[in-house]
């Protein structure tokens, strides 16, 4: 068993220890890659939302080759929330000197052997509030025009923008040669996904193939699932986007898991030795902690992360801080798809598994 998160934010400050600007602990990103591969994680595309996170994630793959963490890769590229960044001021006149040099600081960062995929490129109509339809529109243009240069698949954004995110890719396609496309975390309607699908068969024979990643995000309400199960198994990969995204108990796919010691994470349950309760006492000790609904593992607020890991550490390997996703998680995305798909779950870790190495290695 092996899974392939295709979308984790490991630069964001939550991984950092700060918590809408406030530090409560102190940096555990290299824990959270620890536990991934824990718990089956054998390979994670990093993701760049801009040039400067696009170095970062970069450099932490490039300093994190170790069999004690999965094998790690990044993309490069601006995210349409923050493509604002290629002009010298947010409200500053269109200079095309600046933003073509911008474009050439992210075609340095490309020609890395550790970069595998162009993006998170694409279009975001949910938060105009951060940047305007306009400059989504021309910053997203341009940065496909990066395409012809790399032999890359592309890391693609797309909220309530599926015709004008299609017509902008149908511009330039045909340029491209083979390729290959995911549209990450997909959250569309049925008719955005088909409108993807014929994308691809219009392009079929120029080798262009589509792949749809789904998260938390994309299972969170009854219409999504019933899209999901109409994605193709060979064009399915899954993904965190933590620590962002999580599978939460509102949501209805959350009826999907199983309790925590028949589903998925059995064996690893079954690894450690707990209490019948919830609740369990650390070695004789008064701190009491509570354990994840799914996942063996305690619970924390921010605040406490710290001082448990002090008093408790030679107890607990680690644990799990409140309401922030981790790559960890990814089989609770796998077991809810195959339960709406009504086929075995490590039907889809294979397939999810297969499609992410064949595109991304």
């Amino acid at each position: 068993m092996a899974f392939y998160d295709v979308g984790v934010n490991i630069t964001d400050s939550m991984f950092h220890g700060v918590y809408h600007g406030r530090p409560k602990h102190a940096s555990d990103y290299k824990n959270v890659l620890q536990r991934a591969k824990r718990f089956h994680v054998e390979k994670i595309l990093l993701t760049g939302s801009s040039l400067e996170e696009s170095k970062r994630t970069l450099d932490l793959a490039s300093e994190l080759v170790d069999s004690q963490y999965p094998e790690l890769f990044t993309t490069v590229g601006v995210h349409p929330c923050t493509v604002l960044e290629f002009l010298k001021k947010p409200d500053a006149a269109y200079d095309e000197a600046y933003y073509n040099n911008h474009l050439q600081q992210l075609k340095l960062l490309l020609n890395n052997p550790k970069v595998k995929a162009i993006g998170e490129i694409g279009l975001d109509y949910d938060r105009l509030h951060y940047t305007p339809k306009k400059e989504q529109l021309f910053f997203f243009d341009l940065q496909l025009l990066l395409v012809k240069e790399f032999n890359l698949p592309l890391f693609l954004h797309m909220r309530a923008a599926c015709d004008d995110f299609i017509d902008i890719i149908r511009k330039h396609i045909a340029n491209w040669g083979k390729r290959d496309l995911l549209v990450h975390s997909f959250t569309g309607n049925l008719d955005e996904l088909q409108k993807l699908i014929h994308l691809e068969a219009e392009y079929q024979n120029q080798g262009i193939r589509i792949f749809i990643s789904v998260n938390g995000a994309g299972l969170r309400e009854y219409e999504c699932l019933q899209v999901v199960k109409e994605i193709p198994l060979n064009r399915l990969m899954i993904e965190t986007d933590a620590p962002w995204c999580e599978i939460k108990r509102t949501h209805p796919s959350w009826s999907y898991l199983l309790p925590a010691k028949e589903g998925f994470y059995k064996k690893d349950w079954d690894e450690i030795e707990l209490n019948e309760t919830k609740k369990s006492q650390c070695s004789g000790k008064k701190s009491t902690v509570t354990l994840h609904d799914v996942l063996p593992l305690p619970v924390l607020k921010p605040e406490r992360v710290d001082k448990f890991a002090n008093e408790n550490g030679h107890i607990w390997q680690d644990s799990l801080v409140k309401a922030r996703h981790e790559p960890c998680m990814i089989g609770m995305v796998a077991e809810v798809i195959a339960k709406v798909k009504n086929i075995h779950v490590d039907q889809i870790i294979e397939a999810t598994w297969n499609n992410s190495v064949d595109v991304f290695g």
